[in-house]
């Protein structure tokens, strides 16, 4: 299977050509600024010695960081592009693992990310942190070292046997072999790849390195308002189920990104999260007393209320007449909606299926990942109860973890 395999670097733009894990020809280039290197020059080029059209690939491998953004980013978006254009699919991997597969052996890799942090991997575990935290994780006589830092690594563990593996990065030879058994990504169907950094999965949710546990909800309000504001998609932990979540104001790109990871059809609105009653009439909703009254009781809570819009509405609700409403029962999600202001959340899971308990459960059902994954831990599996008060008598619609009974109780006499 034809594979171009495209690695980029603040060091060096690298380009292979591969049947499966066999290396047919490469080119490189380096000591020119990374804004200065024509990357699809360089792939023309390739193409050219080995005798070779773009219409004859049918795969692009990528690696997706960690390391400088912007290379990371130049090579991903170029991936993405030419897979893209040419109708083919995607194949990840990331510098860590692709340095430790270089290796050959257990050793700790390491990518420079800034400001004395670094990313690491060791064994199976991703770190995020100060560098002098990771090289404490550890807890052997000897180790070797692959990529950033690996003489600085030797100066902080003085009583440890640090061996260089000489290794400083990736090579897009290890990731044609790394890469030709995994399934591919299909770009045209909003699964394309995207570059890994300290927000990613991989490193939510394991607290800062070194602390040793979980962190229960894996980053700080500000990490995740940021995240959504940049067009991210969140997993993050809800009063019941594990929610996807983006910004309205981002524009259709998470939308669709988040259709596509829970495959739901797109003619369906998305329920709406508030901070409060507050914000939901400042989206234009009409709260008659009937919601007056389910508020009053049940929120913050599992309740989520259709509610028709009647006042003046932000661009983003255009075209629409009513929206779905709840004010979560969790103090972090609430933090992120005052700070974020409403967003657009829906249940984790694909649609059809039940949300899984957990975040790893989820990860793994969805069809896609999301730019930033938060650990709550355990979460019940029974969605909020959805009532409709945008009818002459509000209707329960969906029966969750707020019984019908109970609904009724507090409406018995309510004038609608």
């Amino acid at each position: 299977m034809l594979t171009l395999a495209v690695e980029t670097s603040t060091s060096t733009f690298a380009v292979a050509l591969g049947d499966g894990e066999r290396v047919l020809a490469t080119r490189e280039l380096a000591g020119v600024a990374p804004r200065d290197r024509d990357l699809p020059g360089l792939v023309t080029g390739l193409l050219a010695d080995a005798g070779y059209a773009f219409a004859d690939l049918l795969r692009v491998a990528v690696d997706v960081g960690p390391g400088n953004l912007t290379a990371v980013r130049t090579g991903v978006a170029y991936a993405n592009g030419l897979a893209f254009a040419l109708g083919i699919g995607v194949v990840t991997a990331d510098s860590l693992e692709l340095m430790a597969a270089r290796a050959g052996q257990p050793v700790l890799c390491l990518r420079n990310a800034g400001g004395g942090a670094a990313y690491g991997r060791l064994g199976p575990d991703y770190l995020h942190g100060p560098l002098a935290a990771l090289a404490a994780r550890v807890r052997t006589g000897a180790v070797a070292v692959a990529g950033d830092f690996r003489a600085e690594v030797a100066r902080l563990l003085p009583g440890v046997l640090v061996e260089d593996t000489g290794i400083a990065g990736p090579d897009p030879a290890t990731l044609l072999r790394l890469t030709a058994d995994r399934t591919p990504l299909d770009p045209t169907r909003e699964r394309a790849a995207a570059p890994l950094t300290e927000t990613s999965p991989l490193f939510a949710g394991r607290g800062e390195a070194g602390e040793g546990g979980a962190a229960v909800h894996g980053g700080d309000v500000e990490k995740v308002v940021a995240v959504l504001r940049d067009g991210g998609v969140v997993l993050l932990p809800t009063d019941t189920v594990y929610g996807l979540a983006v910004h309205p104001e981002a524009g259709d790109g998470p939308l669709g990104r988040l259709f596509a990871m829970k495959r739901r059809p797109l003619s369906r609105n998305l329920p709406i999260m508030v901070a409060d009653a507050d914000q939901a009439r400042g989206l234009g909703a009409q709260v008659p007393a009937s919601a007056e009254k389910l508020l009053a009781a049940f929120s913050p809570g599992p309740l989520t209320l259709a509610l028709g819009l009647t006042g003046p509405a932000p661009a983003w609700l255009a075209g629409r007449d009513e929206i779905a409403v709840r004010v979560p029962d969790d103090a972090f999600l609430l933090d992120v909606l005052r700070a974020a202001g409403p967003l657009l959340v829906t249940s984790a899971n694909l649609s059809g299926h039940d949300t899984p308990e957990t975040m790893g459960e989820v990860l793994a059902q969805l069809a896609g990942q999301p730019d930033l994954a938060l650990d709550g831990g355990p979460r019940q599996t029974v969605p909020s109860t959805l009532v409709n008060c945008n009818l002459p008598a509000p209707v329960v619609e969906r029966v969750g973890a707020v019984p019908a009974e109970r609904i009724a109780e507090v409406l018995e006499g309510t004038q609608p």
